[in-house]
């Protein structure tokens, strides 16, 4: 870590952190150990790896294994997930019961990169509660492998800022760092999304904590996206866009 004075105060910090996982078996190990080597500057560390029934590749067993082998690593099942969202959600509600003071959201498979976990922990502070990973910040990057995928990440995060009353450079990334007291917030709300949405929709929940965005950079194997997340994400959108504006809100 670059900033003595910033190590010093993780070092009195504790951290969990959520990682959903799902066919990643040849690239697991050497993720884990990387992130778990940026992350040793605090007091203690969490990898939360959390698992439904997608993985087909035997990412599962070899999870498993690690949890058995470093007592950092925490292997989770959620048996009766629907989707990728509950899931999510899952492994939020057990780094919430870790008591960590820091809870962080990052991908398997190298879409995020560890390299960038340095970035999001210079920038801890006092004045702010939500770290979010931009892609399209200064010092940002996607890479993808059709510009139609790069279109639906900025158009839809320009639509969201417009319909949601937002004001991020990147409403779409799902690489991010909170206080405990976020997650503690997000868990008492009922998201639409069972999808990608529901990075949008955190954004938006989050828009009454102090928010600071991270350069980051994305490796998106995927050159489009399916055609039912999009619609999921068009109807989550409308929905939380009325929600805006209602009393509870």
């Amino acid at each position: 870590m670059k900033n003595n004075k910033i190590q010093t105060q993780l070092s009195n910090k504790t951290l969990s952190i959520v990682c959903v996982v799902a066919n990643e078996k040849d690239s697991l190990k050497k993720f884990v150990n990387e992130v778990l080597e940026k992350c040793n500057i605090f007091k203690s560390v969490k990898l939360f790896l959390i698992f439904d029934d997608v993985d087909k590749d035997g990412t599962k067993h070899l999870a498993k294994m690690m949890s058995k082998k470093d007592k950092r690593v925490i292997f989770l099942e959620c048996k009766r997930s629907k989707n990728v969202v509950e899931t999510l959600l899952f492994g939020y509600s057990n780094a919430l019961k870790s008591k960590a003071d820091f809870i962080l959201d990052i991908n398997a498979g190298y879409r995020h990169l560890p390299s960038d976990l340095e970035k999001f922990f210079l920038a801890i502070s006092p004045n702010y509660d939500c770290f979010f990973g931009g892609r399209f910040i200064s010092g940002g990057s996607m890479s993808a492998p059709s510009i139609k995928r790069k279109i639906y990440s900025m158009g839809g995060t320009y639509l969201a800022n417009f319909l949601l009353g937002t004001d991020l450079t990147d409403m779409t990334s799902g690489f991010q760092l909170y206080r405990r007291k976020v997650i503690k917030d997000l868990l008492s709300i009922k998201f639409f999304s069972k999808y990608h949405f529901i990075n949008t929709e955190i954004k938006f929940y989050c828009k009454n904590f102090n928010i600071l965005e991270i350069p980051i950079s994305y490796e998106t194997p995927a050159s489009s996206v399916k055609f039912y997340v999009l619609l999921d994400s068009l109807f989550c959108l409308c929905r939380v866009f009325c929600k805006r504006f209602s009393k509870k809100n």
